[in-house]
């Protein structure tokens, strides 16, 4: 988990460094940035708690996972880039 507790420091500092100067594509570059290091150290954490309850015996239960609205923020997090791309996206 560390190292991605220094990536979202260096998204912290990058912010305030910036400050006026960034331009709206600079701060949805940062955003987007932000929110997959968000999502991978939440994901991280998700793997760690699960060895720690397999370790005790436990078999952790299925749960649902509404892949609309998944697929939608993962569309959301690329727009940008695809768009710069020529690349559709859509859902």
């Amino acid at each position: 988990k560390g190292p991605l507790t220094a990536v979202l420091g260096a998204f912290d500092l990058t912010e305030m460094r910036l400050e006026d100067a960034a331009t709206d594509e600079m701060l949805d570059d940062l955003a987007a940035g932000r929110r997959a290091a968000e999502r991978l150290l939440g994901m991280i954490g998700d793997l760690l708690g699960i060895a720690r309850l397999e370790q005790r015996g436990f078999v952790p239960a299925r749960r649902s996972v509404d892949l609309a609205a998944l697929a939608r923020e993962v569309l959301a997090d690329h727009a940008r880039s695809a768009a710069l791309r020529d690349v559709d996206l859509s859902v």
